[in-house]
């Protein structure tokens, strides 16, 4: 069977990219930086490669898909939330950093003597910003973060490359992905630890709305992407519902049995990029037969069950 590698392979999303085409007995390469951590790899690693590589090193990036020669790409690399970098310096950092990897990867690949056959890349709705409600692809990117504004010109990038690639692309804008695994840096998995210990935890903008999207969704929709050629542009893979920040903290003090009085509210101003930023799937669903299944409810139960460690 032809190889499948994942760019990122070791981060939350990446390593359940990994088990689950593992589980299908595919070839699964893993591409991570050398200081990387793969601890979130380590029960799947009889069946799966993992290499460590220097991403800012185009020839040993060449020389590494020259051996390779993956059939299929994930690059799922990249800061993954809209943390705002305090300094421009940071900001370019984030540029250089998001839009130069990908291009590298891109390069290296296209190098191959035998090129995949499909890259998917994950961006994110963030790329949207102030545009209307609910995102649609058609709609011209208003980026309010540094985030969303690199994911954008990755965007671009891949769109005027397209044409010169030997392999297609898909590229994924993303919701917010939740699931068993995530770092509690993410305020789902946050609210979850802290209401487990009984700690209280601050929403600063309870009615500020995101869609998200369990984990096990986004994997089923990446793995349609690489089989189905959709075209360079962007390709939103989302709910479509907009869940208020304030409503998920107290589904998540019901599950866990926790009091409401945990839930503190704290200073709006503080938020940062979209108040409300939920995207539009139907493109999705009519190119892929992809819909999100997963009920909040449901996704938060399985996180909660992971994080008391019962496997029932």
């Amino acid at each position: 069977m032809a190889d499948t590698l994942i760019v990122g392979g070791a981060g939350f999303i990446g390593s359940h990219l990994a088990k689950t085409l593992a589980g299908r007995g595919e070839n699964v390469h893993v591409l991570a930086r050398p200081r990387t951590d793969l601890g979130r790899l380590d029960p799947y690693m009889r069946s799966i490669t993992a290499h460590r590589v220097d991403v800012s090193d185009d020839r040993a990036l060449r020389d590494f898909f020259r051996a390779c020669e993956p059939s299929r790409i994930y690059y799922v690399a990249g800061r993954t939330h809209g943390q705002t970098p305090p300094t421009i310096g940071g900001t370019g950092d984030l540029f250089r950093e998001s839009v130069g990897d990908l291009i590298r990867i891109v390069e290296a690949a296209a190098s191959a003597p035998r090129p995949a056959r499909a890259l998917v890349r994950t961006g994110t709705l963030a790329e949207y910003g102030a545009a209307p409600l609910p995102y649609d692809e058609a709609a011209r990117e208003q980026p309010l973060t540094p985030y969303g504004a690199a994911a954008v010109a990755g965007t671009h990038y891949l769109s005027v490359a397209a044409g010169k690639l030997p392999f297609r692309i898909a590229n994924a804008r993303l919701a917010l992905i939740y699931g068993p695994g995530q770092s509690n840096e993410f305020l789902v998995p946050l609210m979850i630890e802290r209401c487990l210990r009984g700690e209280p935890i601050t929403i600063n903008d309870p009615a500020a709305t995101r869609d998200l999207l369990y984990i096990d969704d986004l994997i089923e929709a990446l793995i349609a992407l690489s089989d189905i050629d959709v075209g360079p542009g962007p390709i939103n893979i989302c709910s479509g519902a907009a869940v208020a920040m304030g409503d998920a903290a107290k589904v998540i003090a019901r599950a866990t049995g926790a009091p409401s009085g945990l839930i503190r509210t704290g200073d709006a101003s503080a938020a940062a990029g979209a108040r409300h930023l939920y995207g539009d799937p139907e493109r999705a669903g009519q190119l892929l037969g992809w819909r999100a299944r997963t009920p909040f409810e449901e996704g938060i139960g399985r996180m909660i069950k992971a994080a008391r460690g019962d496997s029932r």
